[in-house]
């Protein structure tokens, strides 16, 4: 998160300054083409994060991920609390800078449309294990792991509005991490639990071209 009481220009130049071993004026520059570069204007560069609206300061939170030219990112709900037309701006952002920089990015988010948007590979994780790999848009359109219908399923469909009103939804609670048991860590939750599932620590297993699973079921689970 950005510090209230530190300037962005502070906030862009500290990475900089600690890694690069450049002047102070080197690194102001830096962070104002930072800022241009995720569309924030750079004569702001001495303003507060106070003075900057939710979705600047997520496009400022991006140049500071952005100041040592890493090769890899991990982004963690970069679009949390932003409405939906900025998420649309950030993502698109992502999507722009990643292209044109050749950058990796692993993004963690509860939100399949934004996964499925900008990421080319998903990996469905319950109870801090991972369930499903696939190319993204095949998980989300044809799963083959029981949660991940089940969180496909929550998601209201385009133009059907009985899916808004009545959404789909998963009987029972997450699981505790420190209290995992023996087998499938959804177990408790699948509709399709068998007693198998119960006693072994399911591994993930081949489920269909470039496809894996956490599922005993795999091949008999309906896509």
């Amino acid at each position: 998160a950005l510090n209230p009481v530190r300037t962005v220009a502070d906030q862009l130049m500290e990475p900089i300054l600690r890694h690069d071993k450049v002047t102070p004026k080197v690194a102001l520059q830096r962070a104002r083409d930072l800022l241009d570069s995720v569309g924030v204007p750079a004569r702001r560069v001495r303003d507060y994060p106070h003075e900057f609206s939710g979705g600047q300061r997520q496009r400022i939170m991006i140049a500071m991920a952005l100041a040592c030219r890493p090769d890899l990112i991990i982004a963690d709900e970069p679009t949390t609390a932003l409405d939906v037309m900025v998420q649309a701006q950030i993502l698109k952002l992502l999507s722009e800078l990643i292209s044109e920089h050749g950058i990796g990015v692993i993004m963690i988010s509860h939100d399949l449309s934004v996964l499925a948007h900008l990421c080319d590979e998903l990996a469905i994780m319950y109870g801090g294990r991972i369930v499903e790999l696939g190319a993204s848009r095949e998980v989300i359109s044809a799963p083959r792991h029981p949660y991940t219908r089940a969180l496909a399923g929550a998601f209201p469909t385009i133009g059907d509005p009985a899916s808004r009103r009545n959404p789909a939804g998963l009987a029972g609670d997450p699981p505790s991490i420190s209290a995992l048991g023996t087998g499938c860590s959804f177990a408790p939750r699948c509709p399709s639990v068998m007693e198998a599932c119960r006693t072994a620590e399911v591994e993930l297993r081949p489920a269909g071209a470039g496809r894996e699973a956490a599922c005993l079921l795999e091949g008999e689970v309906d896509a």
